[in-house]
């Protein structure tokens, strides 16, 4: 006679599945003419944002204090 409330632990092996080796190799790899324009690219953009950060922070700003003119406007 069989318990029904009778825990039972079933272990199953994992099974593996392998390919015959394909032909084509991929690779991760860039050409170099890739890799040299995008080289490129990046530093283009890193001399960009220098000059504008050169730029922002040399650039004349007026101090404005935009809390005082809204709680002005709303309390005054």
């Amino acid at each position: 006679m069989t318990r029904l409330n009778q825990i039972v632990a079933v272990e199953k092996g994992i099974k593996s599945r392998t390919f015959p080796s394909s032909p084509i190799k991929f690779s991760g790899a860039l050409p170099a003419k890739r890799v040299n324009d995008l080289t490129d690219r990046v530093e283009k953009h890193q001399q960009a944002v220098k000059f504008a950060r050169e730029e922002a922070n040399n650039a004349e700003i007026t101090q404005r204090k935009p809390g005082e003119e809204i709680f002005g406007y709303l309390f005054g």
